[in-house]
C-alpha cells in the first residue's frame, strides 16, 4: 500500500454564527489562501474545539469519507485525547464528552 500524500491546509477563525456552523472545510481555500482552508468558529473551546478540529481536517484528509463515520470518529479521538490530556485544556463549561451521533 502506497502512503498518501495529504497537502497543508490553513486553519481560521471566524465566527459562523450566521451559518449555524462551528467550522467547515473548504477544498479550494480563498485568495488569501490559495489552497485548502479550515474555518473555525473562535467561540469554541475545550472539546467542542478539538472535535471540530478534527472534524475538520478528517474532511481535508480523507475526502471519500461520508459525514456520519466523519462525526464519530472525530468525537471519538476528540474525547480520547481530551480525557488523556488530563482536562488540560481550557473552559470546564464544556463537557468531558460529546455524545457521538448516529
Amino acid at each position: 500500500m502506497s502512503r498518501q500524500i495529504i497537502k497543508p491546509v490553513v486553519v481560521k477563525f471566524k465566527k459562523l454564527g450566521r451559518e449555524r456552523l462551528r467550522g467547515y472545510y473548504d477544498e479550494e481555500g480563498d485568495k488569501e489562501t490559495k489552497g485548502p482552508v479550515i474555518v473555525i468558529d473562535p467561540r469554541l473551546e475545550g472539546v467542542e474545539l478539538l472535535d471540530t478540529l478534527i472534524h475538520e481536517l478528517l474532511h481535508h484528509a480523507l475526502p471519500d469519507l461520508d459525514e456520519a463515520p466523519v462525526e464519530r470518529t472525530a468525537t471519538f479521538i476528540a474525547n480520547a485525547l481530551w480525557n488523556l490530556s488530563g482536562n488540560v485544556l481550557p473552559n470546564k463549561r464544556i463537557p468531558n464528552k460529546l455524545k457521538v451521533k448516529d
